[in-house]
Order: C-alpha cells, then structure tokens, then sequence
C-alpha cells in the first residue's frame, strides 16, 4: 500500500457548498504529474472525509447518550 496523497483542510473557512474550494489548505498528491486530480476530484476528496466523520462522530455521540 502507498500513500496517493495528503489532504489538509479547514471547514471553517467555508459558508456554503459554493466556496468549498476554500477549505482546501493542501493537496500534495505523490505520483505521476499526468494524473494530477482536478479541483472537483479534490473537492470530491473533502466531502469524503467530512463524511467519515461526521458518521464518526454521530456514532460516538450514540454512544455516549447509552452510558448515561
């Protein structure tokens, strides 16, 4: 396995589904400069993860409310 890329973004730097691209802090991608994502596939790349964790941490939160 090999890491494809680093991802660094803050939500907070954006409003709306409009200015996503303003998250976007960094994007290294490690390969072949042909194959360099677009903004789309990075952004595509953001949604993802914030919705891993937002699934992440729902779950804990589920969690926390059983052991009260």
């Amino acid at each position: 396995m090999r890491l494809r890329y680093i991802t660094v973004f803050d939500p907070s730097r954006s409003t709306n589904e409009n200015d996503t691209f303003k998250q976007l802090l960094l994007f290294h991608y490690f390969g072949n400069t042909d194959s360099v994502p677009s903004l789309n596939e990075k952004l595509s790349t953001i949604g993802i993860i914030q919705g891993i964790w937002s699934l992440t941490s729902s779950d804990d939160q589920l969690k926390d409310q059983k052991n009260d």
